[in-house]
């Protein structure tokens, strides 16, 4: 079983709140599966 690009980009996200950073999702193509750009930044 694959995980969605949805699902793993919700998480990453998710996550980088939850350690007090941010995230952004640049573009969004196929929520199945398809290519992923994020920008991340830590504070």
């Amino acid at each position: 079983m694959r995980v969605t690009t949805d699902f793993w980009i919700s998480s990453v996200v998710r996550r980088a709140f939850a350690e007090g950073g941010f995230a952004a999702v640049e573009r969004r193509g196929a929520a199945e599966a398809g290519a992923v750009m994020i920008r991340r930044r830590d504070r």
